[in-house]
């Protein structure tokens, strides 16, 4: 199982047991008719936080996975040394008006 896929068990389980860990005390009780809608608002914002956290969680491990595959995918250039001609070691270069002469022996 992935860790997202293990993520998202945790957290409709969390989610599940949300409303029973508050317990019966834990906060006065309101009108019947406010207690469902505030409920119900509080559960899908608190929904919503949980999903984002999801998806940061889930964009992050994307975006490393795409790092790691852009790593083993980068190959060192192999660096070719142009051919120089050199010279031999009997000849020299001479300036002769506005141009270099080689004279070879």
């Amino acid at each position: 199982m992935s860790r997202t896929h293990k993520l998202a068990i945790v957290l409709s389980a969390a989610l599940a047991l949300l409303p029973a860990t508050a317990g019966p005390g834990a906060t006065e009780p309101l009108p019947a008719i406010n207690q469902g809608t505030i409920g119900a608002q509080d559960r899908t914002t608190e929904m919503m936080i949980l999903q984002n956290r999801l998806q940061r969680q889930q964009f992050q491990q994307q975006q490393q996975q795409f790092r790691q595959q852009d790593r083993q995918q980068v190959v060192p250039p192999q660096v070719q040394r142009p051919e120089v001609p050199a010279l031999g070691l009997n000849c020299r270069i001479e300036v002769f008006g506005n141009s270099y002469v080689k004279k070879c022996r």
